[in-house]
């Protein structure tokens, strides 16, 4: 079984890779936009020309960054697969891995998944060029705008609305429901598959042992639809009572299977084996650890996703207004390149209040926020790749449940890095305390030796809970 938090993060490195193509993809739409003549002399018909002048460039940006993101997709999948298969050993007190068997699967499921985003991409990427191209032709022949303002405003319209990706569309009326940015839907259809696939090898697992109840997770802040059921033990067959102990039925109780149910959209619960009379780990009703509400840290964790997306609009709008001060030279632009970067400036310093207010309400020694850069990152993600580990250093990094995503923000962004040190056998070590793990490393391989993951009170020592 995975733990909510582990489905929450599953799809995060993906989606990066896919933020970061998102904002090559608007870089070159700009780029057509402001290099396309007088925009009171364009139609529609021009304006799909336009589009299709720089169609190929597009492709090849998703076809540049396919390694990268079969490279995370893949590490996501093997890294959580064997999670969730470890903990169903645990659980059932020994057996063969089977996360091996599954990843092969898995991967191809993840890859059909995001052939299908990566089709939608394209599409979404002209749609958004041509309304916001559209939108200033129009502006400019009304009289209403002069051409630089036109600009400046379709600019701004492409790069905050970003490539959107359409997630939900009635089958019956062709009518989008939901329609999602590039990077939330592929972290959402990842981190789903991952969830998923971990359930039915859970269930393989419990079927080839004739093992008939499960424990379902929990977490604090979860909707009411969700909170009914979880953190509860149920029966795979039927509702059952064993030596007193009532276990309603699994699959009318939790809704498993469908799309509003467990393991549906947007669901971060999963399920794994129980035997009768062992110790719970999870409670229909739990307390998050800093002693706040589930209500309230569910309110919090969603102003951060909200503050999140937004660091990321105004650092494609300030990519944006780069360009168009670089394409024009005038004051104008140099003003509105100006105004990008306060407003950037405005967003991040309100992130750094919310988590900072947000953890003044929690537990002494805990926390409630801590920021997470590679959801922040449009355009500026660092492209080092973590470093090889000795065999040790990949024993201790499963053992102890520390990422390659948190390993990574450690080594390129950590809240503190210690100098290199040497041992009385001459070995050299250096340790860089990140916002989640903390990675022990050889300064001169760059090896990982070891790593863990960060104590609460060095995150608020060293400003986890305020910088990225």
């Amino acid at each position: 079984m995975l733990s909510p938090d582990d489905i929450d993060r599953a799809g995060d490195m993906v989606a990066a890779v896919y933020s970061d193509i998102e904002a090559k993809m608007l870089d070159r739409l700009v780029a057509a936009l402001l290099s396309g003549g007088p925009l009171d002399s364009m139609d529609m018909t021009a304006l799909v020309l336009l589009y299709q002048t720089c169609a190929p460039e597009l492709q090849k940006i998703m076809d540049d960054n396919r390694g990268a993101v079969d490279e995370e997709a893949r590490k996501a999948v093997e890294h959580y697969l064997r999670l969730s298969d470890e903990d169903d050993v645990r659980r059932l007190g020994g057996g063969e891995p089977m996360w091996p068997r599954q990843v092969e699967a898995t991967v191809a499921g993840v890859a059909e998944i995001l052939a299908r985003d990566n089709l939608q991409m394209m599409e979404g990427a002209k749609q958004a060029f041509l309304q916001a191209s559209a939108e200033a032709v129009t502006q400019v022949n009304a009289g209403a705008l002069t051409r630089e303002q036109a600009l400046h405003r379709a600019v701004r319209r492409l790069e905050r609305e970003g490539v959107p990706i359409v997630t939900y569309q009635n089958r019956e009326t062709g009518r989008v429901t939901v329609r999602n940015k590039a990077d939330v839907a592929v972290r959402r259809h990842v981190r789903s598959q991952i969830a998923q696939d971990g359930a039915r090898m859970a269930l393989d697992r419990m079927s080839a042992l004739d093992v008939a109840l499960v424990e379902v997770s929990s977490h604090a802040g979860a909707r009411p639809s969700h909170a009914a059921w979880q953190g509860r033990c149920y029966s795979l067959k039927g509702a059952a009572t064993v030596d007193g102990t009532f276990y309603p039925d699994f699959y009318s109780s939790t809704g498993y299977g469908s799309v509003s149910g467990l393991l549906g959209a947007n669901c971060r619960h999963s399920f794994g084996p129980y035997r009768h009379g062992a110790p719970r780990r999870y409670e229909a009703e739990p307390e998050h650890a800093s002693g706040l509400p589930g209500g309230e840290v569910y309110e919090l964790e969603q102003r951060q996703r909200l503050v999140e997306r937004r660091i990321r609009e105004a650092k494609r709008e300030l990519r944006g207004a780069r360009q168009a001060y670089d394409a024009l030279g005038t004051d104008e632009s140099l003003a509105e390149c100006l105004k990008a970067k306060k407003a950037l400036a405005r967003r991040q310093e309100s992130m750094r209040k919310l988590v900072r207010d947000a953890n003044a309400k929690a537990r002494p020694g805990t926390s409630v926020l801590h920021r997470r850069p590679y959801r922040e990152w449009a355009g500026d993600m660092p492209k080092a790749q973590v470093p090889k580990r000795t065999r040790h250093g990949e024993e201790r990094m499963r053992g102890r449940g520390v990422t390659d995503e948190q390993a990574a923000n450690a080594i390129l962004e950590p809240l503190r890095r210690d100098p290199a040190t040497v041992d009385g056998q001459g070995r050299r070590a250096q340790k860089c305390i990140g916002a989640e793990a903390t990675v022990v490393l050889n300064p001169d391989t760059r090896e990982i030796i070891t790593a863990y993951p960060t104590k609460s009170r060095l995150r608020r020592k060293y400003g986890a809970d305020e910088e990225a």
